[in-house]
């Protein structure tokens, strides 16, 4: 991806609004490269692939069951860094 590219869609999503960015979310908008992630995670990380799968399982009833807020707030309660943190920790980028 050529520089130009990348400017542009840093731009692209700096330029959206919260609510713009829930309903991204909560609509499902990125549910396949979620499940990329978790995937290639749970394999790094040498899990079997029955628990890939009960993961995917649990992952699929989180989009049903909860929206952007919620599953922001289920980072925090696991005591993992808020969204606030990633974003000033990654705005160097």
């Amino acid at each position: 991806m050529s520089e130009n590219n990348i400017d542009f869609l840093y731009n692209w999503a700096s330029s959206l609004t919260d609510e713009q960015i829930n309903h991204l979310c909560d609509v499902g908008y990125y549910n396949n490269t979620i499940r990329g992630y978790l995937i290639a995670a749970a394999e790094y990380a040498g899990l079997s692939k029955v628990t890939v799968l009960k993961l995917l399982e649990g992952l699929n009833m989180a989009f049903d069951d909860l929206n952007k807020t919620d599953a922001e707030a289920a980072l925090r309660d696991f005591g993992l860094l808020s969204i606030e943190d990633l974003i000033a920790e990654n705005s160097g980028k």
